[in-house]
């Protein structure tokens, strides 16, 4: 996955854009009770044709760090069907917003899991 993460630059009176690259991975990394919950909830096929194998392989890409170190992902599909399973509360579904103290420890521990990583990701000032 390739990404541009831009950011005002008070110095120079601009912006400075930087591209890198991610690496996805389909397993949940984490150790906690909400990983393992992920993992036992959506069943993932993960397939690789024989010409991306070789593609891969030619450019020294490594599917073990890929998998040990990428960024783990929810494709829509699956992001919908947890939705479904876990966020859709009784009591969410008519203000469209997620009371978090009638939600159960695995929502509670996920909620908080994410907002922890997306504030880590936005306060790094040197992305990878």
């Amino acid at each position: 996955m390739l990404r541009t993460r831009t950011r005002a630059d008070a110095t120079s009176v601009g912006y400075n854009a930087r591209t890198f690259n991610c690496a996805l991975t389909p397993l949940f990394i984490n150790t906690s009770s909400v990983a393992n919950l992920l993992a036992k909830t959506l069943d993932r096929t993960v397939t690789f044709s024989y010409k991306a194998l070789l593609f891969l392989q030619c450019h020294s890409f490594s599917l073990q760090d890929a998998f040990a170190h990428g960024v783990p992902y929810l494709s829509r599909q699956e992001n919908e069907q947890l939705k479904e399973r876990f966020l859709q509360h009784p009591n969410s579904r008519a203000t469209g917003r997620l009371d978090m103290n009638t939600q159960d420890i695995e929502t509670r521990e996920f909620c908080a899991s994410v907002r922890n990583q997306i504030g880590s990701w936005l306060s790094d000032t040197n992305p990878v």
